[in-house]
């Protein structure tokens, strides 16, 4: 079941992010830039920063907690257009 609810997670984010659901995630999610000083490793337009919450209401959102497990899979998944392609592609990764 906890894989299910990471899998429905990242695809939420994955549909925001390419404008296939109506959501805007510039109040929710951080992308790294060129300027950050410890972003030598994130170098990639898809790579989201974990966002400071004060609160339990915003540490736990869907968009908090999948912030390290969407930032693992390759940049390839991550790019993918198709849901359905990114789907299969992410559920073959989280059942090896």
């Amino acid at each position: 079941m906890e894989k299910r609810r990471l899998l429905a997670d990242v695809t939420s984010l994955h549909k925001a992010l390419h404008g296939i659901i109506d959501i805007d995630v510039e109040p929710y999610v951080d992308f790294y830039k060129e300027t950050d000083h410890y972003s030598f490793r994130h170098n990639d337009k898809l790579t989201l920063k974990m966002r400071y919450a004060r609160t339990n209401v915003l540490k736990y959102t869907s968009f908090n907690r999948v912030v390290g497990t969407w930032n693992s899979l390759p940049l390839s998944i991550r790019e993918a257009t198709s849901v359905n392609f990114f789907k299969a592609l992410v559920g073959k990764l989280f059942m090896d």
